[in-house]
């Protein structure tokens, strides 16, 4: 005779497998205010290294915000440019 009452009920339906979420770097994202105060200049400089493609942007609404990524590339892209011209 079996024992039906040591075995463990079979779960209906297909075995789920949980996935893990993937993995995201939260990145500052900076306001025109901020930026300004950062780097010291006006405005409507931010405006000409915006409209130049200097520096990208991305609009809300009526706000303009900077990624972090794209302020380390111009500031990269400025210290190369800087270098050159005092070799």
């Amino acid at each position: 005779m079996r024992d039906n009452a040591t075995k463990e009920p079979k779960a209906a339906g297909p075995t789920v497998v949980p996935l893990s979420a993937p993995k995201f770097e939260a990145k500052p994202v900076y306001t025109t205010h901020e930026l300004r105060a950062m780097f010291g200049v006006s405005e409507r400089t931010l405006q000409h290294y915006r409209s130049s493609g200097k520096l990208r942007a991305i609009r809300l609404g009526r706000e303009v915000r900077y990624l972090h990524d794209d302020v380390v590339a111009f500031l990269a892209a400025q210290r190369e440019a800087s270098n050159r011209s005092y070799a």
